[in-house]
């Protein structure tokens, strides 16, 4: 059994691998800025919350602080909390390009800078950067959405290498489209010739059940047609 934090974890991926690895006995805590929602999530499939804006420092130390008070130590952290927003960069809003650095870059670089040090003192852990395709490859119109994953494939790619000799790993995890969009509007729409939430919670699943001294660096899946 073990400890696990999920960003973006009141809907969509998020709560899919949520409801995947609590009901593998682990104890999972999901993170969102939305507390309705996050206490409809729990209450759906059993797991706890924190009220956090990833993109904010001090509730990310707040937070983290109370995880370790309850918890004792966090085993596995996934950064999945990320929002998209497409067009040509001349028409994209200011606010557009802050948030999406804020939250797909700065927000897991605060994440994880404050949960670090608890795995460096157990001498174990586990990153997984929920990342795209489009941390690998470019389309028109995507120069902020593929900007910021580009971004955090380098982050990862550094985090690899930094955290290896404290015993923690990393894993950059790069999936195509999948079975919902992000949210438009508040709400989600299904796509076609995509991987579903349950694709990619085995995913999940195979990364964790490695060996102790093994890691997976990267790992894409993604529709054959899409």
């Amino acid at each position: 059994m073990k400890t696990i934090v999920i960003s973006g974890g009141s809907d969509g991926l998020g709560k899919a691998l949520a409801k995947n690895l609590a009901a593998k006995g682990n104890k999972v805590i999901i993170l969102a800025p939305n507390e309705a929602k996050l206490q409809a999530v729990t209450q759906e499939i059993g797991c706890a919350y924190k009220v956090c804006d990833v993109s904010n420092w001090q509730q990310v130390q707040a937070t983290v602080a109370a995880i370790q008070k309850e918890y004792g130590n966090i085993d596995v952290l996934i950064n999945n909390a990320g929002v998209a927003h497409g067009g040509p960069l001349e028409k994209a809003g200011p606010e557009s390009i802050q948030q999406t650095f804020d939250v797909n870059v700065v927000g897991i670089l605060f994440l994880t800078k404050a949960i670090i040090p608890l795995m460096k003192q157990a001498g174990d852990g586990y990153i997984i950067n929920i990342n795209s395709q489009g941390g690998l490859y470019t389309k028109p119109e995507r120069a902020l959405y593929a900007g910021s994953k580009w971004a955090l494939t380098g982050i990862t790619k550094v985090l690899q290498a930094e955290l290896a000799p404290s015993n923690s790993k990393v894993t950059g995890l790069y999936p195509g489209a999948m079975e919902q969009t992000m949210a438009k509007n508040g709400q989600r729409e299904s796509q076609a010739n995509s991987i579903t939430y349950q694709e990619m919670s085995d995913a999940v699943d195979f990364i964790l059940s490695r060996s102790a001294n093994t890691v997976i660096p990267e790992l894409g899946i993604k529709n054959i047609i899409n």
